[in-house]
């Protein structure tokens, strides 16, 4: 990535930045946090003693301060106010190795309770985080590779002087992020029809385009086979190309918008890099 991109000057959806987290996460995270950690009087008899926490919690981080923090036992203090303060600057102001090492160690403990994983999960999936739960695992939603994907063609058709492209590209990674995943699969079919007809002006169609970069720039047949059979699903997918003509949202998840963005913009790059090649471009 340029330094741009990896500064957040150029657009990626946020499911792709990795390595982060966003201020709406954290403020998810502590709320859940909040909503999780129940505490009681230290002396019933004496309330001005505090409170303190107590339950499974109590055991969780009794044990990550011993086996995980390393931290001799006795000096472990169950004290809430104390107990909440140290969260809350865990959540609000580590890094994401910090703050995802704390929940994963959480999520993995024997006495962690279920409804604290499912709510972690929630607020990842709410948040568009680039990291999801999978077998009690913090792992990244999208790879390092469809990341780079994504950036490189951004700056490519940025570069190429293909704007119509790079904006669809923006919009596409722009709707990932906001939740609007059949917009992100249409801006992503876009970008790849604006290159092609870029480079075949005389193209209608996707298909007629890509048989005519085929024969003037050597695109390998299958490729071009796999790319049309991708553009024929966001085609067919009700509401997607077409206008919805039934009640009910488009059967488009999370999942897809990313995996068609970073499909597209690798055949953005490919075309783009395919026509310098055989000198369709400079």
């Amino acid at each position: 990535m340029t330094f741009a991109q990896a500064e957040g000057a150029e657009p990626l959806p946020s499911q792709m930045k990795q390595k982060e987290i966003s201020p709406e996460l954290r403020s998810r995270l502590w709320a859940t946090i909040i909503a999780s950690v129940p505490s009681g009087l230290k002396n019933a008899v004496r309330p001005s003693l505090g409170r303190e926490v107590y339950g499974e919690w109590e055991n969780i981080l009794f044990d990550i301060h011993t086996y995980v923090d390393m931290k001799p036992a006795d000096e472990f203090d169950a004290d809430y106010e104390k107990v909440m303060g140290n969260l809350k600057y865990l959540i609000w102001e580590t890094n994401y190795i910090s703050v995802f090492g704390f929940l994963q160690e959480v999520i993995r403990h024997p006495k962690c309770p279920s409804e604290f994983t499912s709510s972690v999960e929630r607020e990842l999936r709410t948040a568009r985080a680039p990291y999801r739960i999978v077998a009690k695992t913090i792992m990244p939603f999208a790879s390092e590779q469809e990341a780079a994907a994504v950036a490189t063609a951004i700056e490519t058709t940025k570069n190429a002087n293909f704007a119509g492209a790079y904006e669809h590209l923006k919009q596409a990674a722009e709707a990932c992020t906001k939740g609007n995943y059949p917009d992100s699969v249409r801006e992503s079919i876009h970008a790849v029809e604006s290159v092609a007809r870029m480079l075949d002006k005389d193209a209608k169609e996707l298909s007629s385009a890509l048989a005519a970069l085929e024969a003037k720039s050597g695109v390998h047949g299958a490729l071009k086979q796999g790319f049309l059979k991708l553009y024929g699903y966001a085609s067919d997918e009700k509401g997607i190309r077409h206008p919805m003509l039934e009640s009910g949202a488009p059967n488009v998840d999370e999942v897809d918008a990313v995996f068609m963005l970073s499909a597209c913009a690798s055949f953005v790059s490919y075309l783009i890099g395919k026509a310098r090649a055989s000198g369709l471009i400079a």
